[in-house]
């Protein structure tokens, strides 16, 4: 047996390895506005989905609580596009 603490978690990532903290603050300071969060080739679709699963989950810590976000995929062509949208308001610190 070896004893030792784990390291500290680290900020939630899709499979991709992206952290999306950025783009969800940015969304947040919109909301009620779509965006294109990401785009993907056609032979990724289900990255695409997955991805938007994860948003629409809070799986990813950038996007809780669950149920703040909300996104769909998109097929234009050979591209599938992720988009978000934000319904809860960013809350302003004084």
């Amino acid at each position: 047996m070896k004893w030792e603490n784990p390291p500290p978690q680290q900020a939630a990532r899709n499979p991709g390895g992206k952290v999306w903290a950025e783009e969800a603050a940015e969304l947040r300071a919109h909301p009620g506005h779509w965006g294109v969060l990401a785009e993907y080739q056609l032979a990724k679709t289900a990255a695409a989905r997955q991805l938007a699963h994860i948003v629409k989950t809070g799986k990813c810590v950038a996007f809780r609580p669950e149920g703040a976000f909300d996104a769909v995929t998109r097929t234009e062509g050979e591209t599938v596009k992720v988009y978000v949208i934000c319904y809860e308001q960013q809350e302003e610190k004084s």
